[in-house]
């Protein structure tokens, strides 16, 4: 079984998506582990509308965030395997079904992700063109590692053996992907499996906390492994990010494919219709 863990706070407008993106799947065999943090909209009732005996509905007494709502979460989960999303996202329906067998046929892989869709207000911008790299290339230490947290599917034992640190509120998945580094195997599939909504207007605060706290953990990863001589390469590179980001035009930083928008995009028209 698989333990599908979907924290949600304030999502109104797009977990009705999310949830029958799930319960549409083609693989059945999951629980839907959905934590609400407390939110003051009308989540909990869109939540509360569907009758499916595989959701699990957990709600916080306060907002603690994400980080803690997803530790919350997985507590809970019973799966031999663990997903993740967000209540924003929507899942393509051969999801679970790919990254499931995915693992079951690599056995030495800790973790899967894919590459994901992107689009606003209904409309596909493109899909990511997302690199693995491992701590032998320079680019491991300079960029995120290209394994986007909501289309994570791990074992269960991943997560008994490493936690999400809860000072980080932002950029938790990249902390604790550094430190299972040396220990775990990742794979990232080319193709896309999620469908990742961006914001139609850049946040320029809440990604320069992002950027800070993806500093953080890579200092901390450097200092655990002695590699003190990739410092100044490292505060170069999110200095770089940070302007970037504040400067350009454009609200995304992943490099994107728009040859294949038309097919997505009939593919989220059908998702969005349902």
């Amino acid at each position: 079984m698989i333990s599908i863990i979907l924290p949600t706070y304030n999502n109104e407008k797009t977990i009705f998506d999310s949830i029958n993106s799930i319960l549409n799947q083609n693989y059945c065999n999951f629980e839907l582990i959905i934590i609400n943090d407390f939110s003051t909209d009308k989540t909990k009732q869109i939540i509360k509308s569907f009758n499916d005996n595989r959701i699990i509905y957990l709600e916080n007494k306060k907002n603690i965030g994400s980080t803690k709502s997803i530790l919350r979460g997985i507590d809970k989960a019973k799966g031999d395997y663990i997903a993740r999303m967000d209540g924003d996202d929507i899942s393509l329906p051969e999801r679970l079904e790919i990254q499931l067998n995915y693992l079951i046929l690599n056995p030495n892989i800790d973790l899967v992700a894919s590459n994901i869709i992107l689009f606003t207000s209904n409309k596909v911008i493109g899909n990511s063109k997302l690199e693995l790299f491992n701590s032998n290339n320079i680019n491991f230490y300079m960029r995120t590692l290209g394994l986007p947290h909501m289309t994570w599917m791990t074992k269960a034992e991943f997560f008994k053996n490493f936690k999400y640190n809860t000072y980080f509120k932002v950029a938790q998945d990249q902390d604790l992907l550094l430190r299972a580094n040396n220990f775990c195997k990742f794979a990232l599939l080319k193709d896309p499996l999620l469908f990742v909504r961006i914001p139609e207007k850049k946040n320029v605060k809440y990604k320069l906390k992002q950027i800070y706290n993806l500093l953080l953990a890579r200092i901390s990863y450097l200092n655990n492994m002695k590699l003190f001589y990739y410092y100044p390469l490292i505060l170069i590179s999110f200095i770089r990010s940070a302007f970037y980001y504040i400067f350009s035009s454009k609200s995304i930083d992943y490099e994107i494919n728009t040859n294949l928008n038309s097919k997505y995009q009939d593919i989220l028209d059908k998702v969005t219709k349902n």
